[in-house]
């Protein structure tokens, strides 16, 4: 055996000496990411379902709110159109009575 083959044996050994550690400690990171993600996946299902669950009864109550919108437009509306014939028919009413002609 040479002086250079000693050398690079000698440096393969240190190679392997200091990548074995670091395989080891990456090894052990990744399954303890891997028990993490595992307990996250199942706590994430729990809440996801716990999330859609109000939201349906939101999308039910926003219905709720826009027919009760609608109605509440349609009753003012309705209301503004009785009180504008209601006045309407006072200055007819009193037109008449003062003996003139209501416009046409």
């Amino acid at each position: 055996m040479t002086a250079i083959q000693a050398v690079e044996l000698t440096l393969a050994a240190v190679t392997v000496g200091a990548l074995l550690p670091v395989l080891m400690q990456l090894f052990s990171t990744l399954r303890t990411v891997q028990k993490a993600a595992e307990r996250i996946d199942g706590r994430l299902e729990a809440l996801l379902d716990s999330v859609s669950r109000p939201a349906a009864s939101l999308e039910a109550g926003a219905r709720l709110a826009s027919a009760l919108t609608t109605a509440v437009v349609t009753g003012v509306k309705a209301y503004r159109a009785s009180r504008t014939a209601a006045e309407e028919a006072e200055v007819q009413a009193a037109g008449a009575a003062e003996g003139a002609q209501p416009p046409r």
